[in-house]
């Protein structure tokens, strides 16, 4: 999901769920808006609230993408990771929430 589709379904989606995937100092350092902290190595473990689609970040990839492997063997469906990442989502200059 590209940063522009992203902001669009948020506004369109209530209860749509952002995912940072990144380190608590990665996190304190920076985040988007309203996303919650959940360290990948957690995502298998961590009770979820109620959502209707996750979006999934990192820094540059790797760990939202072991974090969708990680939800989808929960079973979880409707997960999505954010092309770019938080790099990019900061090089685009985009709101980031500290």
């Amino acid at each position: 999901m590209t940063a522009d589709e992203l902001e669009h379904r948020r506004a369109a989606i209530p209860g749509l769920l952002l995912m940072d995937v990144r380190s608590r100092l990665e996190f304190d350092r920076g985040r988007l808006p309203g996303a919650l902290h959940v360290p990948f190595w957690k995502v298998l473990f961590t009770r979820l609230p109620e959502h209707s689609e996750i979006v999934v970040y990192c820094g540059h990839g790797p760990r939202a993408r072991m974090a969708q492997a990680f939800l989808a063997l929960r079973g979880v469906t409707g997960v999505s990771v954010l092309e770019g990442h938080f790099s990019a989502w900061r090089r685009q200059s985009r709101p980031i929430e500290l």
